[in-house]
């Protein structure tokens, strides 16, 4: 299922409670590293993080934000609107997440926690991911043109 179908999480107040630790797809870690290319100030986030807890390296501490936001894992993307990925403050919805991890996830896991973010990785970039980046781009486009 394609991760802009999980809807957004309208009560979250950026506590940080749910930034632990994080698992990802091989194909959402190579997502991360392309927008950390393109985003330097993200790395030097996960950077500054390096040792001080076992919260996700992505949370910075001083704007109480996520640095990668518009490329987090789908786990992130499910605090919140997914049973059993409960928010303190309430969930905003109770969808079933395990229909937008079933594919992702298995022996291609990688923790965000434990990765050395200080090293840029080569790029590989998942073809359908790309064609559907590249149509919402164009769709963004042309609704913008066409007002």
């Amino acid at each position: 299922m394609p991760p802009f179908a999980i809807p957004e999480h309208k009560g979250c107040r950026n506590c940080g409670a749910c930034c632990g630790i994080v698992p990802a797809s091989k194909a959402e870690a190579e997502e991360i590293d392309a927008y950390l290319v393109s985003n330097p100030s993200a790395r030097e986030v996960a950077i500054a993080n390096i040792g001080k807890s076992v919260d996700c390296p992505f949370r910075d501490r001083i704007s109480k934000q996520c640095a990668i936001y518009p490329v987090r894992p789908a786990t992130c993307r499910l605090m919140g609107v997914a049973r059993g990925l409960d928010c303190d403050y309430g969930n905003s919805a109770e969808i079933d997440g395990y229909a937008f991890l079933q594919d992702s996830y298995g022996d291609k896991t990688i923790v965000l926690n434990f990765q050395d973010w200080r090293i840029a990785r080569p790029v590989q970039t998942n073809p359908q991911r790309e064609k559907t980046r590249r149509s919402a781009k164009i769709s963004k486009q042309e609704r913008s043109h066409n007002a």
